[in-house]
C-alpha cells in the first residue's frame, strides 16, 4: 500500500517531535510513530530537507547532554572534569599517551606513538620468540 504525501508529512511530522524524547533512538522512534526502523531510514535517505530537520534535533540532544556534562563538572564529578580536559583541553596538555619504553643492552626505544593494536602485535611477536 503506497502513502499519500500528506501522510508521509504527517509521519515526518511526529518523527521530530519524539526524536528528543527518543534521544535519538531510530528504533524507540519508529515504534512510537508506528513505522518501521528500515522505513524512517528510507525516509532520512530520500529527504534530504528532513534529514536536516533530524540533525537539528540531533544537536538539541547534543547541546542537552553538553549542558548535564557541564553540570555534573561544576559540581565536582572527577570523571567528568577528566573527561573534558582530555577532549577539550587536549591542546593544552591534557591528553593521554601510552608512553612505552623498551629498554635494555644501551637500547631505548619510545613507542608512545604506536597505536595499541600495534603495541599488541609487537609484544606477541616478542612472546612468541622467547618461547
Amino acid at each position: 500500500m503506497e502513502l499519500s504525501i500528506k501522510q508521509v508529512a504527517k509521519i515526518k511530522e511526529n518523527v521530530l517531535k519524539v526524536w528528543v524524547k527518543k534521544a535519538g533512538i531510530k528504533m524507540q522512534i519508529a515504534e512510537a510513530v508506528g513505522i518501521s526502523r528500515s522505513y524512517l531510514n528510507k525516509l532520512l535517505n530520500e529527504d534530504n530537507d528532513f534529514y536536516s530537520e533530524v540533525m537539528e534535533k540531533e544537536e538539541e540532544i547534543l547541546d542537552t547532554v553538553e549542558g548535564q556534562h557541564y553540570n555534573a563538572i561544576m559540581a565536582g564529578n572527577t570523571s567528568n572534569i577528566i573527561f573534558h580536559l582530555k577532549t577539550k583541553g587536549a591542546g593544552r596538555g591534557y591528553q593521554q599517551t601510552n608512553e612505552t619504553k623498551l629498554t635494555g643492552a644501551g637500547l631505548s626505544i619510545n613507542l608512545s606513538h604506536l597505536s595499541n593494536e600495534a603495541l599488541e602485535q609487537i609484544a606477541n611477536g616478542f612472546n612468541k620468540s622467547n618461547e
